[in-house]
């Protein structure tokens, strides 16, 4: 049986200071405390896009954490059109910002619709 664990992890430092934007952070904070995983599937939901020349990082980080046995989905809120980007995640990792009201329901309902696809397939 598959479990998902949610971690929220925030990056308060500038990413001039930190050397990372909050997607990179985030990955990094997972493969620093992966022995604290329990569950089988850790989801990132962010709207910090990683910058271009930080991408090609990204692929390592994922390969590290899915190497211990772990599933990451990583949802990226209204990012930049970027070919590299959706070519490392591929486009359901996704999601454009509307003007809707329910706009926090609608980023909930695509990211447990996601999840519940990829643990089904």
């Amino acid at each position: 049986m598959n479990y998902v664990e949610v971690h929220t992890i925030k990056s308060i430092l500038s990413p001039k200071v930190a050397g990372s934007t909050p997607t990179l952070y985030a990955l990094k904070e997972v493969c620093k405390s992966i022995r604290n995983f329990r569950k089988s599937v850790v989801v990132l939901v962010t709207d910090g896009v990683p910058n271009r020349d930080q991408i090609d990082e990204l692929p390592s980080f994922l390969k590290f954490i899915r190497d211990k046995g772990l599933k990451v989905l990583i949802f990226f809120i209204d990012p930049p059109k970027d070919v590299k980007l959706e070519k490392i995640f591929g486009d359901k990792s996704f999601w454009r910002k509307t003007t809707s009201k329910t706009l926090e329901r609608d980023l909930i309902s695509f990211v447990v619709n996601e999840v519940l696809k990829n643990l089904r397939g």
